[in-house]
């Protein structure tokens, strides 16, 4: 049967950037990380840290200013299209642009202020003016995890030091909020059988522990320790002996209480789930685009819930129970016996089904086939970055995360690999294990199925890959997981 991937094409290069750094390269920013302009800075000079200083940031005042500032948000969409197909940052200009909209008080939405700092975190310029325009804790947080984690050079758009996160905990008005997240966040990373970001994550962590000045470190213990009723007393008592030994402690509990949630955050999915499906908030989401490989289109759906695993024998053989599943095809077993009727295999998935067998047990339940958009986002899309990975679990294929490759002779039990190989909603399985029939029509008969199986190998197991298949197959590879729409 044909096989079609979509493959993600090469990043474009970007043209010579008429910006330039000022002397000193990207450690050349004075000590609030700020960027300030001069009155001649003019296009391609060098940029002068004044901090009265209008120069170019006026031409974003008034209303020539809006039209100016409506060009920069455009050029920001489409950056940001570049970032979730390919993981491409924005030239450093366009940075400096959008950082001068905000400064000259004009407004940008959260994705595009989002990518302000992940450029700004990347190139080392701007930092805490980016950050300065931030609402949103958490998502900073995840942001700069993600900048913390990345192996690539810093020009690259690689990782940030960590002496710069350190810097801009203490100096951002809002270090306090973002900053407790983000060792949340890196507690959770390092729990997670991912290399080589386990080993950074902890890594980080521990620096960001050890070398946090006691200002800081007070204002984490505080806002820890207020999740107890005794929190604030113990806080405002620190210079006591008994009440500083206490407050210690009860930092140090509430931490692993947090860590211990970050990790089941993560096997619940970012966004919110039930113990058997995750949730999918409505909005507008990036996945790739069949028409043009290697580009994304943007998709708006509802609210919607999909399987967190794929449907098991176990599960199904009960609908067949109830007189209304079939039996599974023969080619699901090659001429053995049935896993269905195997106690062993109760939590393997379900496989040989065709279409209208799959469909049928998802409407016994009230539900439905997933869309193969649906399907798409809840296997490739981050929901606080709102970027499109190549795997569920990152850009890069890990062999451990998933059950495929050469010499499997089937699939294994669901959920075998979470919550390292989850999507970052928190789906199980959306790689490997069995392909999975979704409910969008190619033309009569013919449906996708998306997902990869065990036979197939690392560019079949891409999110962006898919088959076409006919209604009527029921083929060992091939088995299915249920929507709803809706909360």
């Amino acid at each position: 049967m044909a096989k079609f991937t979509r493959r993600l094409g090469r990043a474009a290069q970007q043209p010579d950037d008429p910006y330039r750094l000022s002397p000193g390269g990207t450690g050349g920013e004075p000590s609030s990380f700020a960027w300030s302009f001069g009155a001649d800075a003019e296009g391609g000079a060098v940029i002068e840290h004044e901090p009265r200083g209008v120069g170019i940031r006026a031409r974003f005042g008034g209303s020539d200013g809006r039209t100016r500032t409506a060009g920069v948000a455009r050029d920001l969409d489409a950056a940001l299209e570049r970032w979730w197909g390919r993981g491409e940052l924005p030239a450093q200009l366009l940075l400096r642009d959008g950082l001068l909209v905000l400064e000259a008080g004009q407004s940008l939405n959260e994705s595009q202020r989002t990518l302000l700092l992940r450029s700004a975190l990347a190139y080392g310029r701007g930092m805490l003016t980016a950050l300065t325009h931030q609402t949103d804790p958490e998502r900073t947080a995840e942001v700069i995890k993600e900048a913390l984690l990345d192996p690539r050079p810093r020009l690259a758009g690689g990782s940030v030091p960590v002496g710069d996160v350190r810097r801009l905990r203490q100096e951002d008005a809002n270090g306090a909020a973002w900053g407790m997240r983000l060792l949340q966040a890196l507690r959770m990373e390092s729990s997670l059988p991912l290399e080589p970001r386990r080993s950074r994550a902890a890594q980080f962590l521990g620096q960001l522990q050890a070398q946090a000045s006691p200002p800081t470190r007070e204002v984490f213990a505080s806002g820890v320790v207020s999740l107890a009723p005794t929190g604030g007393q113990l806080a405002r008592s620190k210079r006591r002996g008994r009440a500083q030994f206490l407050s210690g402690l009860f930092f140090f509990l509430a931490i692993g209480l947090i860590s211990a949630a970050g990790l089941l955050f993560w096997q619940q999915g970012a966004v919110g789930s039930s113990e058997d499906q995750i949730v999918i908030p409505a909005g507008t989401y990036p996945i790739s685009d069949p028409s043009r490989p290697g580009e994304v289109r943007m998709v708006q759906v509802q609210s919607f819930r999909l399987d967190r695993t794929e449907v098991t024998n176990g599960a199904y053989r009960a609908c067949y129970e109830a007189g209304v599943c079939s039996w599974p095809g023969e080619s699901s077993v090659g001429g053995g016996t049935n896993p269905i009727l195997e106690p062993g295999k109760r939590d393997f998935p379900v496989a040989g089904v065709s279409w209208g067998a799959a469909n049928s047990y998802c409407t016994w339940l009230g539900q439905r086939l997933p869309l193969e958009e649906e399907w798409e986002i809840g296997a490739a899309v981050a929901p606080t970055s709102m970027r499109r990975f190549v795997y569920p679990w990152g850009d890069f294929f890990q062999p451990r995360l998933v059950q495929a490759g050469v010499g499997l002779a089937g699939p294994g039990p669901v959920g075998a690999f979470s919550p390292g190989g989850d999507s970052r909603f928190g789906a199980a399985d959306m790689a490997g294990n069995v392909a999975e029939w979704t409910a969008t029509l190619l033309e009569p008969g013919i449906f996708v199925v998306r997902g990869g199986s065990y036979e197939d190998d690392s560019l079949g197991l891409r999110t962006d890959s898919w088959q076409a298949v006919p209604a009527e197959t029921a083929a060992a590879w091939l088995g299915f997981r249920c929507a709803s729409t809706g909360n």
